[in-house]
């Protein structure tokens, strides 16, 4: 059997103006129904949009003024089409005083609710009637990561704070000659912060060596001992690599090498241990919100590149590698 194909000309159309391809339907008011006395001499003479339209103005002369006045007139029109009308209201002044709140010792209760919803699934747009502001930037930075807030919902943090300030200052009396710089603010901080878990990971390591004449190599569980089967340098499987974390995914703590030869008898439970694995999961989660603010230009590129290298340098010619495989991801 033949399969019935519906005519495209009684098709329902999408846009009333414009019809498939080669199909014509009839207007309620088209010229090919005006009768005047050229119509009924000539008949029905279909005229172009374009006279040349298959032609091509290679050989033809053109003003140059002209093009550059039409050219100009349509930038003008474009311009005048972007532009917002004026409804004459006024722009909605925020009360600095009104969406934010300053961190005390007595609000301790409420901040915790507050980043426990940061945290969670709580909308943005109502955690931010009333957003906390912390009077020293590393304990905004040890709070994200003391509640483990998703980078996203905490680089949003950051920003509001940022915001903060910015409001601050162009709300003071006396103007400044030189508006601060928020990125390089936030890079010294940032970089601050690293370089202060990077002294407390380093120390932990000294302080955690083995007291054996012999060097260990990180991975064996005792020094002397069986590395369980695992070759010298290497990371079992279900390790997870300081700086090796994914973005967007919550650092692990260091379950095996290159820190389980911490400790004479490798014992992870050892407060200098737990310390160490504290710093590590905060270094690795600063890591992260330190990538994503880089890649979006919400830092001083430069100052944190050289930052990174210097960070390398100073690592490069340590007796223990493991304070190098913490940097060496970046």
């Amino acid at each position: 059997k033949m399969m019935v194909v519906q005519s495209a000309e009684h098709r329902p159309l999408k846009r009333q103006k414009l019809g498939p391809p080669d199909v014509y339907p009839q207007d309620a008011k088209q010229r090919e129904d005006e009768l005047d006395d050229l119509s009924v001499k000539q008949g029905f003479t279909h005229r172009p949009q374009i006279q040349d339209e298959y032609g091509s103005a290679l050989n033809v002369t053109l003003n140059s003024s002209k093009v550059a006045d039409s050219f100009n007139s349509i930038i003008k029109k474009k311009a005048e089409l972007n532009q917002l009308p004026d409804t004459g209201r006024k722009k909605q002044q925020i009360n600095i005083k009104d969406n934010f709140w300053l961190v005390t010792p007595r609000s301790k209760t409420a901040i915790d609710a507050w980043f426990k919803d940061l945290a969670g699934s709580k909308p943005l747009t109502s955690l931010a009637k009333k957003v906390p502001i912390f009077s020293k930037r590393e304990d905004m930075l040890l709070t994200l990561c003391e509640y483990a807030v998703p980078i996203q919902r905490a680089i949003w943090f950051i920003k509001m704070t940022a915001f903060y300030q910015e409001s601050k200052v162009a709300e003071s009396k006396i103007k400044k000659r030189q508006q601060p710089d928020l990125s390089q603010d936030m890079t010294l901080t940032l970089t601050r912060f690293l370089r202060e878990q990077l002294s407390k990971i380093t120390e932990a390591y000294g302080a955690n060596a083995p007291a054996t004449g012999g060097n260990t190599t990180p991975g064996s569980s005792t020094p002397g001992g069986s590395n369980s089967g695992n070759p010298p340098g290497s990371t079992p499987p279900g390790s997870t690599t300081p700086g090796s974390s994914t973005p967007g995914s919550m650092p692990q703590p260091p379950h095996s090498s290159p820190h389980q030869g911490i400790g004479s008898s490798g014992n992870s439970s050892s407060p200098s241990c737990a310390q160490l694995n504290h710093n590590l999961r905060n270094w690795n989660y600063i890591v992260q919100i330190t990538l994503f603010m880089y890649q979006d230009g919400l830092l001083d590129r430069q100052e944190f590149l050289d930052w990174v290298v210097d960070s390398i340098t100073r690592q490069r010619n340590s007796e223990q590698d493991s304070v190098l495989r913490v940097v060496l991801p970046l």
